[in-house]
């Protein structure tokens, strides 16, 4: 059996180990204002001037090569709607 979330700052559930216990639908609710956080924050991601480009070679990528990557990866992020 795996251990318990632990949640250091509530105390109001403890389990035989002395220890708190985040109850799922607390973790929920902070992965969700987590997220929800992230996202309202994304809004400065704007790419431009950039070429679509999902590989490269780790040893002899230049930096203008790897800055398309990453375009094409926030590009790919927006359409799937993971940001905005």
């Amino acid at each position: 059996m795996s251990d318990p979330i632990i949640a250091p700052n509530r105390f109001n559930n403890v389990t035989a180990q002395d220890k708190p216990v985040l109850r799922f639908s607390e973790y929920l609710e902070d992965v969700t204002r987590t997220l929800n956080t992230l996202t309202s924050n994304t809004d400065a991601y704007t790419v431009t001037n950039a070429a679509t480009d999902r590989t490269f070679d780790a040893d002899t990528v230049t930096v203008a090569e790897l800055a398309d990557v990453v375009a094409t990866l926030i590009v790919d992020l927006k359409a799937a709607e993971i940001i905005p």
